[in-house]
């Protein structure tokens, strides 16, 4: 998410996107959908097994929960 949120700091349009998807307006998926994410913050972040919107929590050691 700190990934997001600095890559929607000098992005104004997009930004106002996100903001959309809090107040209703943008639908979630439509916003975070691999295509818009990774145009948004790049496509090292948006790669599988980065830290993107489909992560899973992780633990207290910093590694990724299996998933179920």
């Amino acid at each position: 998410m700190q990934r997001l949120f600095a890559a929607l700091r000098d992005k104004q349009a997009d930004t106002d996107r996100f903001i959309g998807t809090i107040t209703g307006t943008v639908p979630i998926p439509e916003f975070f959908a691999p295509q818009n994410f990774e145009r948004i913050i790049g496509r090292a972040a948006a790669a599988p097994g980065s830290a993107g919107p489909s992560a899973r929590s992780t633990s207290t050691t910093g590694t990724r929960a299996a998933a179920t």
